[in-house]
């Protein structure tokens, strides 16, 4: 388990996986890694972020999911301790455009 995990951070970790996804877009992965993190993503966990230096995420998802909305947003909280997938949301990607 621990070589796949390496194998699948290398793998993951890598810019161009993050500048192949829309922003906002939801990723999961069947895996349960308290410490991993993918470059380019967040964890889909509820977590407040700086509106500064998250700004084009922010136009995205507002003040749907809480934050003050002055200083912080709040992404959806989309992980259940009885899941074995991890959710992630694309941080730094392409802005979606309007069709």
């Amino acid at each position: 388990m621990k070589v796949t995990t390496v194998l699948l951070s290398t793998l993951l970790s890598a810019s161009a996986f993050a500048s192949e996804c829309y922003l906002g877009e939801v990723r999961s992965f069947a895996f349960h890694a308290s410490n991993f993190e993918l470059e380019g993503f967040v964890r889909a966990d509820g977590q407040l972020l700086q509106i500064r230096g998250n700004e084009a995420l922010f136009s995205l998802l507002g003040g749907r999911y809480g934050g003050d909305l002055r200083t912080t947003f709040a992404v959806p909280n989309l992980n259940s301790p009885n899941e074995k997938l991890v959710h992630f949301i694309c941080s730094e990607g392409i802005y979606p455009s309007r069709k």
